[in-house]
C-alpha cells in the first residue's frame, strides 16, 4: 500500500506498530507516525513510493526551518521516514531515485524546486520578514503562511534579484493563481496580503498599481450546519473535555483557534459572555455564552487553576492564573518564541480528530468539522430570527456579505441573540473530569 487509500487508517496503524518493533516505546509512537503523515501530505497526488530522496531532503530542510520545530524532532522525523521506507514500505533509500520524475505540467510554476539557492538568496529577506512578523506579535500560523507565500513567489518569479520584481510581476503571479491554479478567493487574498506586507513592511517599498488582477472565484457552497438532534448526538460521543470545546464552538461561534486560544481572563461568566482577543484579522469581539454551559465553563477554569499552581512550582508557568488558557494542554511542550518548557493549549489536530470520529459514531450523515459547529451556531441565530448585523459582530464577519450565508427564509429581524446551546441537553454528557 502507498499511502492514501479507502484503507487509510490501517496503513497508518500498521505502521506505528512496525515503529514500536523497531524498538520506539509506544508512547513515542504516535509521533513518529505523526510525521511521517505530515510527509505523506506534503506533495498532494505522489503516492510514496514515488518521491525521491531529494523530497525527504527538502521536507525536513523546510521541517528545520520552522521556528517551533527542535532540532531532535528533526532527527525524529528523520528516523520516522527511515522506518516508513526501509522496514514498513521495504524500500532501500539508496535505490530510491534521486529526484522526481514528474511531468513538466506537474511541476507548478511556484513550486520551490531548488531550496538551497532561494535560501542562498533570500535567507536575509525572509529573516527580516520574520523578526517583522514577530515584532507585531502576529500569530505563528501567520508567520508559516505569510513566509510559505512569499518563498512561492519568489519561485515564481525565477529567484530573480528584489530590485526586478514589481508590479508586474505582483499581478502576473495573482493572475496565476486564479487562472491556471484556480485557488479559492480567501487564498489568493493570503497570498496578497503577504506579498503586499514584504513590500510595504519589510523593503519599504510601494509595490504599486497591480488593482487590474483577476480575482478568484469560489464555488458558492452552502454551509454544512447541524440540526439540534444532530448537535445533542454529536456530544453524547465525545468526551471531556471535547464535549465542552464542542459546545463552546456551537454555542458561542468560536473558530477553532480561538477557543484553544482562549484565556481565563477573557471569560465573564456573570455577564454571560467571552471576549474573543485578536481574531482572524488581530480584531476583538465578543460574544454569547448559554447559561446551561457556565457551570462547566466555571470548574474547567477552576481546574486550569490549579494545574497552574503546579505548574507553578517546577517553573514552568508564565503571567498570572487568569492569563492561562482555559483548555490548556496535557503535557508540557517548548514555546516557539521564549524556548522555555511551557503548557500551552490543546493541539488544533487533536480536537479535529475527535469531533470527525465523534460524528462518525453518532451516525451523522453529513461532512462534519470543528468549522461546522460554528456554521451551526450562524444557522441556528439566523433561524431564531436575530438581526443579521448582530450574528455579523458575533461572528467576526468583515463583510456583512459572508454573513448572508446564513440567510433562512423565515428570519425575523431585530430579535436580541441567545445562544443555541442553551437548547441542548446536557444532563447525560461529560462536560467535566470525572473525580
Amino acid at each position: 500500500m502507498d499511502g492514501f487509500t479507502d484503507d487509510v487508517n490501517g496503513f497508518w496503524e500498521g505502521f506505528q506498530r512496525k515503529v514500536v518493533e523497531k524498538g520506539v516505546p509506544e508512547k513515542n509512537a504516535k509521533f513518529y507516525v505523526r510525521w511521517a503523515h505530515q510527509f505523506a501530505i506534503s506533495i498532494k497526488g505522489a503516492p510514496l513510493r514515488e518521491r525521491s530522496v531529494a523530497d525527504v531532503k527538502a521536507w525536513l530542510r523546510r521541517l528545520g526551518d520552522r521556528e517551533d520545530v527542535l532540532p531532535w524532532q528533526v532527527g525524529q522525523a528523520r528516523d520516522a521516514l527511515r522506518i516508513l521506507y526501509r522496514d514498513y514500505l521495504e524500500i532501500d533509500p539508496n535505490t530510491m531515485r534521486k529526484e522526481t520524475r514528474r511531468k513538466p505540467a506537474e511541476i507548478r510554476k511556484d513550486e520551490v524546486g531548488n531550496e538551497r539557492l532561494l535560501m542562498e538568496r533570500y535567507g536575509g529577506l525572509l529573516g527580516q520578514l520574520r523578526d517583522e512578523i514577530v515584532r507585531r506579535n502576529y500569530s505563528q500560523r501567520t508567520l508559516e503562511s505569510y513566509s510559505s507565500w512569499v518563498r512561492r513567489f519568489l519561485s515564481y518569479c525565477e529567484l530573480a534579484p528584489v530590485s526586478e520584481i514589481g508590479t508586474a510581476q505582483i499581478k502576473d503571479y495573482l493572475n496565476y493563481l486564479a487562472l491556471e491554479r484556480k485557488v479559492a478567493p480567501s487564498t489568493q487574498n493570503q497570498a496578497l496580503n503577504a506579498i503586499v506586507f514584504l513590500f510595504t513592511q519589510v523593503l519599504d517599498e510601494d509595490p504599486g498599481d497591480f488593482s487590474g488582477f483577476a480575482r478568484a472565484k469560489g464555488p458558492g457552497r452552502v454551509p454544512t450546519c447541524l440540526t439540534l438532534e444532530e448537535v445533542n448526538s454529536l456530544l453524547r460521543e465525545l468526551e471531556y473535555p471535547y464535549t465542552l470545546m464542542a459546545a463552546l464552538m456551537f454555542g458561542s461561534g468560536l473558530r477553532l483557534m480561538e477557543y484553544l486560544r482562549l484565556r481565563i481572563e477573557h471569560v465573564d461568566l456573570e455577564r454571560r459572555q467571552l471576549t474573543v482577543k485578536s481574531g482572524k484579522g488581530q480584531k476583538d469581539r465578543i460574544t454569547i455564552l448559554a447559561d446551561n454551559i457556565r457551570g462547566p465553563v466555571r470548574r474547567q477554569i477552576e481546574m486550569a487553576k490549579r494545574l497552574f499552581s503546579d505548574d507553578r512550582k517546577y517553573g514552568h508557568t508564565q503571567g498570572e492564573w487568569f492569563e492561562q488558557y482555559v483548555f490548556p494542554a496535557p503535557r508540557l511542550s517548548v514555546d516557539p518564541k521564549t524556548r522555555k518548557v511551557v503548557r500551552g493549549h490543546f493541539s488544533k489536530n487533536t480536537v479535529h480528530m475527535h469531533v470527525r470520529a465523534a460524528a462518525k459514531r453518532a451516525g451523522i450523515s453529513k461532512r462534519v468539522s470543528c468549522h461546522t459547529l460554528r456554521h451551526s451556531f450562524a444557522s441556528h441565530l439566523v433561524a431564531q430570527g436575530c438581526d443579521m448585523r448582530t450574528v455579523q459582530e458575533l461572528l467576526g464577519h468583515n463583510q456583512l456579505t459572508t454573513t448572508m450565508r446564513y440567510t433562512h427564509p423565515m428570519n425575523r429581524h431585530g430579535e436580541p441573540a441567545w445562544s443555541p446551546a442553551i437548547k441542548l441537553s446536557v444532563e447525560d454528557v461529560e462536560f467535566h473530569a470525572s473525580s
